[in-house]
């Protein structure tokens, strides 16, 4: 998934002149993914606890702002690897490291 902070980035370079030009230091920029459907408008304030967000601990933080993305929770949780059924060694290999992400892990993580 490198591919889509570098893509942004040199969008922002080649486009919005990033970081010689402030033109655009307070714009706020979504990336959406092309198969994604929006249910509900896009904002830019999380302060509904109806929904779940990208681990925000910090209720100061629940605001996009300078230095501060905000992302939505991924949300497969731990279905990839239950799907599994205890062959995870065969799909990834002996020795990667997600065999040793726990189902707990997974639901907080993924």
């Amino acid at each position: 998934y490198f591919n889509k902070p570098y893509g942004i980035l040199d969008w922002m370079q080649k486009v919005l002149a990033f970081p010689n030009s402030t033109a655009h230091e307070e714009d706020i920029i979504s990336l959406v993914d092309p198969d994604f459907l929006l249910m509900r408008p896009l904002r830019h304030i999380f302060n509904m606890s109806n929904y779940q967000w990208t681990n925000i601990t910090d209720p100061s933080k629940n605001k996009v702002q300078h230095g501060w993305p905000i992302a939505h929770a991924y949300g497969h949780g731990s279905s990839w690897k239950r799907s599994m059924k205890g062959r995870m060694d065969y799909v990834v290999g002996p020795g990667s490291p997600a065999l040793n992400v726990t189902y707990e892990e997974a639901d907080l993580l993924y």
